[in-house]
């Protein structure tokens, strides 16, 4: 028999109880046990719903930057918009402030929107695959934009998207034929 010896921390529990001390120890034991088996189930739970707290936070990201660089998309195509109805105008080219260093920064805009364009479809694409592939269905169209709810329908024409996206629709439709008899035609046209 194992008697206490000393006035250690469980020196009063021992004298307290009224049975020998391996019986305290043993039924201590088996206490702790019990007590272990029950933290461990614990900590198992506790990591599983870490681990779904991980994965929906995860979610939010992707979802997150999905609908981000659809906002971003949305505010390039409203500076398009803006810009091609200044560039449509008519009146623009007929003014002496418009020359060609003015038609260059124009062409200039276009060529960098057609570039910011394909380069932020370019990455929605691949985190709406991602996405596809690691939630197991795609995304939820109604959250994206119009523009970009198009060029999905037509993911095999994105190329032809942008460049329409980004043209100049008034020099498209108003083509000048070259020569001294046409001049007069195509100020016509203009008009």
């Amino acid at each position: 028999s194992v008697q206490a010896q000393g006035d250690g921390p469980f020196s009063d529990v021992a004298k307290a109880s009224g049975a020998d001390l391996e019986d305290w120890i043993r039924s201590s034991a088996v206490d702790a046990k019990k007590i272990y088996r029950h933290l461990n189930t614990r900590l198992f739970k506790l990591g599983k719903i870490h681990g779904e707290v991980e994965a929906q936070r995860s979610k939010q990201d992707a979802k997150s930057k999905i609908i981000s660089l659809d906002s971003e998309v949305r505010i390039l195509s409203a500076k398009l918009g803006d810009f091609e109805e200044k560039a449509s105008s008519k009146q623009r080219l007929l003014t002496k402030k418009m020359n060609s260093t003015a038609l260059l920064k124009e062409e200039k805009f276009r060529k960098q929107m057609q570039s910011k364009f394909a380069a932020k479809l370019e990455v929605l694409g691949r985190l709406l695959q991602d996405w596809e592939r690691n939630e197991g269905t795609g995304f939820d169209a109604s959250l994206l934009s119009d523009d970009v709810r198009i060029l999905l329908s037509n993911s095999d024409k994105s190329g032809t998207w942008i460049e329409q996206r980004t043209a100049f629709m008034h020099l498209r439709t108003s083509h000048q034929k070259h020569g001294s008899k046409r001049r007069g035609e195509g100020a016509a046209a203009i008009d």
